[in-house]
């Protein structure tokens, strides 16, 4: 039996370059903002991570470290 790859339609080849997109940027803001935090710019790393939440709210680990950032600023006050 020869098994030949099956054929997706374009437009869920669209969908799936979108995602791979989406997921692409997500990684390049998620980078930038804990170099930010490294840095000790808490505040543009906050930014940074509300941005990666509106793309994809449901990322844990950005929740987490906005909370980790969102204590430490509590913290300054």
């Amino acid at each position: 039996v020869v098994k030949r790859p099956v054929e997706r339609p374009v437009e869920a080849e669209k969908v799936v370059k979108v995602e791979e997109d989406v997921q692409a940027r997500v990684q390049d803001l998620y980078k930038r903002g804990v170099a930010l935090y490294s840095e000790g710019k808490l505040e543009e790393a906050r930014e940074i991570f509300r941005e990666i939440l509106k793309i994809d709210p449901q990322n844990t680990k950005v929740r987490r470290n906005l909370a980790v950032i969102e204590e430490r600023l509590r913290g300054r006050r």
